[in-house]
């Protein structure tokens, strides 16, 4: 991977067979079910598929990134780029860094590693993300890392049984 997915503090990798246990961790945690469209639970059969399948982000149009400490090595939280389109030089970004490591300015250092390999590597126009109106920090986040709010998804996620509108962002590279 290039250069660009290190920082000072961290790495942003591929997926490797020994993150299946995080994998299963995260994709089955339902406090995070709100913020997006999974239909989870998902069985660890297919998660060690999808690990072993996973293909580059031209060809599937996504692609997963394990966000790691550079001194421990451990897994502080993951990336996840979708709907990329190659023709109009966009995609979608979410990002989640694990309870026990937030507050430490993880997310920002994230979305700058991201920031530069989608401008950099993937040479996109333009990198979007959606924020539920309750996620505070995703909202201060995207705020204040540049990107504008480009417009207000009404009734977007379902959290339990209350609907939930999302802002939608963008970051354009100029």
């Amino acid at each position: 991977m290039p250069e660009k997915l290190t920082s000072e503090h961290l790495l942003l990798r591929a997926l490797e067979p020994e993150d299946l246990d995080v994998l299963y961790r995260w994709e089955n945690d339902p406090s995070i079910w709100g913020e997006g469209s999974m239909i989870p639970p998902f069985s660890r059969y297919d998660l060690k598929q999808y690990i072993t399948n996973a293909q580059d982000i031209y060809s599937s149009r996504n692609l997963r990134l394990v966000v790691e400490e550079r001194t421990t090595k451990q897994v502080v939280g993951m990336v996840d780029l979708f709907d990329f389109e190659p023709i109009a030089l966009r995609v979608e970004m979410g990002i989640l860094i694990f309870e026990d490591f937030r507050g430490k300015r993880y997310a920002k250092e994230t979305l700058e590693l991201v920031r530069n390999y989608v401008f950099g590597f993937l040479r996109c126009h333009q990198l979007v993300a959606r924020a539920s109106v309750k996620n505070e920090a995703s909202l201060r986040l995207f705020r204040e890392s540049g990107f504008t709010e480009a417009g207000l998804l009404k009734d977007w996620v379902r959290d339990n049984a209350l609907w939930c509108d999302c802002v939608i962002f963008q970051l354009i590279n100029k």
